[in-house]
């Protein structure tokens, strides 16, 4: 799982920081005059991907395990039923939220540093070894750290984990937060240097 948000996170803060150093978003952001919305679009698409190729590994997934499963002597019978199909709904959309959140904490981190290797240094040390060594085995952290809160989405069955409905709303509050700094950051810094 680690892996995973490191992955998803380095992602989304290469793809807006690397349109910093580029100049691309300056030269975007000259020609069109709502910058929130020219980024909030950017963002949006990205996850918008990101759910496409979510959707297709979930199909290729399964459609691999239907082919393994006789030859493991699974049994496939409860595989399409109401309730097989309402928890695959219901992962699907706790991955969403992971990726949403790790989007616009990326983003964020992005827009307020602007150098590649710098963001992704900051993003990489929070959600790697400093959050996953101060919060080990702390109640504390797993209640404020956003990247533990994630996981207690993913994994609510987990011994750590917190209720989904805490989790989730502290991490609307650090949502809320990015998105704030994000829609100061872009309206008030000058953009055509």
């Amino acid at each position: 799982m680690i892996f995973s948000s490191v992955l998803v996170l380095a992602a989304f803060i290469s793809s807006t920081a690397n349109e910093f150093t580029r100049g691309t978003l300056r030269v975007a952001f000259t020609r069109a005059p709502r910058r929130l919305s020219l980024l909030g679009g950017k963002v949006v698409a990205r996850i918008g991907v990101a759910v496409v190729v979510m959707s297709v590994a979930l199909v290729i997934g399964w459609a691999t395990a239907v082919l393994v499963a006789p030859g493991a002597g699974i049994d496939r019978t409860d595989w399409v039923s109401g309730a097989a199909l309402a928890s695959a709904v219901e992962d699907f959309a706790r991955l969403l939220v992971f990726v949403i959140v790790y989007a616009v904490i990326g983003t964020m981190i992005a827009v307020v540093v602007r150098s590649t290797p710098v963001a992704l240094a900051i993003g990489l040390l929070w959600f790697g070894p400093i959050e996953n060594v101060i919060g080990e085995g702390r109640a504390w952290a797993t209640r404020w750290f956003p990247g533990l809160l994630l996981r207690s989405v993913l994994r609510p069955e987990a011994p750590m984990s917190i209720a989904t409905s805490t989790a989730l709303a502290t991490l609307a509050i650090y949502v809320g937060v990015a998105v704030t700094v994000i829609a100061v950051v872009i309206s008030r810094r000058d953009m055509t240097s």
